[in-house]
């Protein structure tokens, strides 16, 4: 475990990286380091990342109160540490709000399902908005989608991308890569629409829609034509990837 001195720094450097990398904004996100069981530095509230420095971070006990006066922690420091208790073999928490990454979050579109598996950076869960009840802050909820050891990285749906790691530099690449592969699905999403463009009108079916695509009215596509769609998108990821990974 580093001191405190090295925690300090360590947030303060990963907190101005995640504003120059466009994984927070304004006063958005927040990062937390267990310092044990009993203690944590953490964020302040309403805060640019970008302006830390290591005597505005504040140290809080295990119920979230502020251990140092007139200091105010973030506001999701408690989630924080439910989120330690759940997962006691990691030490560090960032919590950010990407752009690729939040437009799935705030979706029902299932980014996992265009990432490539066998990449365990890739590795990410899903939380849906009725397992982090802010009010409570219930672990029982969040246990069912964060108890799993290999996920490091998450999408919170309707609210934030959050990482978990045995170090901070660790959970900096989780959230960094879970934002890096969002915007590949995204891409090739958006490759596989505009091919898809010119391709040559199918027959409708005369058949009602079964798609979803078409809710009241008969079907335009071929019922065959949705997997190979989703055949195309991650075929472009593999691509695009393999590319990138060069």
């Amino acid at each position: 475990m580093p001191n405190l001195f090295e925690i300090k720094r360590q947030i303060v450097e990963v907190g101005k990286l995640m504003y120059e990398k466009g994984l927070v904004i304004a006063k958005h996100g927040n990062i937390s380091y267990k310092i044990s069981d009993n203690e944590f530095i953490c964020t302040p509230g309403g805060l640019c990342k970008a302006f830390l420095t290591p005597d505005k971070l504040v140290r809080v006990d295990a119920n979230g109160n502020s251990l140092e006066a007139g200091k105010k922690p973030t506001s999701e420091v408690r989630m924080h540490i439910e989120i330690y208790r759940l997962r006691p073999e990691i030490n560090c928490i960032v919590h950010a709000q990407p752009a690729a990454s939040m437009a799935f979050a705030v979706t029902d579109v299932e980014a996992a399902k265009y990432t490539l598996p066998g990449d365990k950076q890739a590795y990410f869960g899903y939380v849906p908005a009725s397992a982090y009840d802010k009010s409570n802050h219930d672990a029982n909820k969040l246990a069912e989608y964060m108890s799993d050891k290999k996920q490091q990285a998450y999408i919170f749906h309707g609210d934030s991308s959050l990482s978990v790691g045995d170090t901070l530099y660790n959970a900096f690449d989780a959230v960094e890569s879970l934002e890096h592969y969002c915007r590949v699905s995204i891409l090739a999403r958006s490759i596989v629409a505009l091919e898809g463009g010119n391709a040559p009108k199918t027959e409708s079916c005369a058949k009602p829609c079964t798609c979803g695509k078409h809710p009241g009215g008969a079907c335009e596509c071929c019922k065959s034509a949705a997997p190979a769609a989703d055949t195309d998108v991650q075929e472009v990821v593999r691509r695009v990837m393999m590319a990138l990974n060069q």
